[in-house]
């Protein structure tokens, strides 16, 4: 019975199960055979042949000359004289290579035939077709044999039957010409190469099916002798599942994940399409460049569940505001990109985003919440203002941040002045780069006042920026390319250091002793090392915990409440004070506000400033300090100017408040002399 020579070379082989078939035929046909691998290792033997030759583990008792030429395919019958156990016998030793799924050859099939028994003869050839078929029929992959001179087909398997929806009788009456979906010269000149090489790979073609489709493949053809006569043996690679992969992959390589709109990649391809088609017909291409106004406030207040859901209904709003021949495409974040090809005029352009402003703008209903929010528009136009994509999406970003700067909720077309002021925005960056390593920042100190005593109580640090060349510049001017380049993280924690070291420095002058308050940029707040850090600058300076208030606005406590409510805690626990500021511009939850560890609310200037005049501003300011009062909260009032917003405020019951009326912020020095001259009198008289 059969047994394989090594059980590891025999699983190396794909064909490997269909060894044994042609060892089992060779066996009944009582046929001296064998299968070695492609360094003469023997794979398997028939009884006979370990009989005649012993227990041999290669086949170099055939000669080295004769084994090295049916090796590598140069023999494929020769008389050999070999010396078996039995004693000397003349046989003719024919070889036949036996090839893996993918054409390669991969071993070869060896018979020893008497050349004077006819019987022998027809038992090898016999053997030699049934591994052929059992080859066939037991693959995975679809295949089929044909003559290369009728293009007939002579066999096949149940997969390629399945594949190409055939059956027996089908396949008995079809030609390689009935298959193929190609020029039949282009047929007849690959079966020739077959003939020619003897192993091709024709690469992807289709294939005809019975229903009339068609099915793309891999193809694969060799050379093969069945008997003394050529075939050639195919073997067909469906490629459905690759080519439905590739385009799954592309899809996702192109397509926006959360709206489904196409992105920056599908975006260049159509800008470049849109760009060559307007040169060829002396056309012009618009591109806008739309941002939402506050998107950030909303997305940090309520969550990014909701900034997503608003993102979506946004996207939808777009697609459904542009011609079929527009594309609209989201780049990340709220920023969104509209390409308009084939423009008459700017006059069209400028229609199209006034309309698409005021559609955007309307009221969307998530969570049962009611949010409004508008878009700013930067508008570019080829070739006027580029005839790059690369170039057009920057000016286009250019005149977006011009309309933004001009207070959002418009449209601005590209100028040339606004990449003059891109630059100069770079050009502010890299200066603030080298402030932070020449220690160019000095902190100013604004008072905070009781309102019913006037004294002192405390003092907000407020950065300024002292430039060589460009002389103090404005924070307004350079805290938000901090923050857009997150140079706000090393400015944030010179800011913590320097305050706790000055309010420390002013107690150990034996000035009285004050809270010193510090903002903390969102940015700062969601940091890991929060929480390390300020301790260290605690430890630093000396400075008790008691004696710094940390300020954090609205919009960044409400992002990830839950985690925000776990850092707040632990900031209590070191024994500081926490403050909410600009409070009222955001959307605060009174859940989770009421479950904060925060001691005070500050009301945003903006409601202070006619709160004596305007009703809604005293409604709102008055609803804050009543609802501060109520959760044990105090109220600090920002930017109070005069005597009525003072007295409307102590009225009221606001607790504390800060403003040019009490003292505009004061570099370290002058502060001090403020505290030192408290101990002669209160600094804000009562009445005032």
């Amino acid at each position: 019975m059969f047994k394989p020579e090594s059980a590891q070379a025999t699983g190396n082989l794909r064909f490997a199960q269909d060894s044994a078939t042609l060892i089992h035929f060779c066996e009944q046909a009582n046929t001296c055979a064998a299968i070695i691998d492609l360094s003469g290792r023997y794979l398997a033997k028939t009884s006979d042949c370990s009989q005649r030759f012993g227990q041999q583990q290669t086949a170099a008792h055939i000669g080295e000359t004769h084994l090295a030429d049916i090796l590598a395919g140069a023999a494929q019958g020769t008389g050999v004289r070999l010396i078996c156990q039995s004693g000397d016998t003349n046989l003719e030793l024919r070889s036949e290579p036996l090839t893996g799924l993918d054409g390669q050859r991969s071993a070869v099939a060896l018979f020893w035939l008497n050349p004077d028994n006819a019987h022998n003869q027809d038992a090898a050839n016999r053997s030699t077709e049934a591994l052929y078929r059992s080859l066939l029929q037991q693959s995975s992959d679809a295949i089929f044999l044909f003559d290369p001179h009728t293009l007939r087909l002579r066999e096949a398997n149940q997969r390629f039957r399945q594949l190409l929806g055939l059956n027996v009788a089908d396949e008995q009456q079809l030609t390689l010409l009935d298959l193929i979906v190609a020029p039949m010269e282009s047929v007849r000149q690959n079966v020739q190469r077959v003939l020619n090489e003897g192993h091709v790979h024709i690469g992807e073609r289709r294939y005809q099916r019975s229903d009339g489709s068609s099915i793309e493949v891999d193809v694969v053809a060799s050379l093969v002798n069945i008997n003394d006569h050529p075939y050639c043996v195919v073997n067909l690679r469906d490629l459905s599942q690759q080519r439905a992969h590739e385009k799954a992959v592309q899809k996702l390589a192109q397509q926006d994940q959360l709206t489904g709109l196409p992105n920056r990649v599908l975006l260049l391809d159509r800008l470049r399409q849109a760009i060559a088609v307007a040169k060829r017909y002396d056309r012009q291409v618009a591109l806008m460049s739309l941002n939402l106004d506050r998107f950030k406030q909303i997305n940090n207040s309520l969550g990014h569940n909701v900034g997503d859901a608003l993102l979506q209904q946004v996207a939808g709003r777009l697609a459904l505001g542009v011609r079929s021949s527009d594309t609209v495409s989201r780049l990340g974040g709220d920023e969104f990109v509209i390409l308009l090809p084939e423009i008459s005029s700017t006059r069209d352009v400028a229609m199209i985003a006034d309309k698409m402003i005021s559609h955007i703008a309307h009221p969307y209903l998530i969570d049962e919440q009611e949010l409004v929010i508008s878009p700013s528009v930067g508008i570019c136009l080829f070739p006027d203002d580029g005839e790059e994509p690369d170039k057009l999406l920057r000016n286009a970003d250019a005149a977006l941040f011009n309309a933004k700067e001009s207070g959002g909720r418009c449209y601005k077309f590209f100028t040339p002045e606004m990449n003059t002021r891109a630059a100069e925005r770079l050009a502010l960056e890299s200066r603030l780069r080298r402030a932070i390593e020449k220690g160019e920042f000095q902190l100013h100190y604004q008072p905070q006042i009781d309102l019913q005593s006037g004294k002192i109580i405390g003092c907000e640090a407020l950065i300024r920026w002292q430039h060589p060349e460009l002389g103090m510049v404005p924070p307004l001017k350079f805290i938000p390319v901090a923050e857009e380049s997150k140079l706000i993280l090393p400015i944030g924690d010179w800011v913590l250091h320097e305050a706790c070291r000055q309010n420390r420095a002013w107690q150990q002058q034996g000035l009285p002793s004050v809270v010193v308050a510090v903002n903390l940029s969102a940015l700062q707040f969601h940091q890991k090392n929060l929480q390390p850090s300020i301790a260290r600058a605690l430890q630093q300076t000396g400075l008790e915990p008691q004696y710094l208030e940390l300020e954090v606005t609205e919009s960044a406590i409400m992002s990830d409440a839950e985690d925000v409510l776990g850092t707040m805690k632990q900031l209590r626990d070191m024994g500081l004070e926490l403050a909410i500021d600009d409070f009222g511009t955001g959307y605060s939850s009174l859940s989770y506000l009421k479950r904060f560890p925060v001691g005070k609310l500050k009301i945003d200037r903006s409601f202070i400033r006619d709160i004596h005049e305007d009703p809604d501003d005293a409604a709102i300011s008055t609803a804050i300090i009543s609802l501060a009062r109520n959760l044990n909260l105090r109220t600090v009032a920002e930017g109070i100017e005069t005597a009525p917003q003072l007295a409307f405020l102590r009225d009221h019951g606001c607790d504390q408040g800060q403003g040019y009326l009490f003292g505009k912020p004061l570099p370290a020095a002058q502060f001090a002399e403020l505290l030192a001259a408290q101990t002669h009198g209160a600094a804000i008289p009562p009445e005032a």
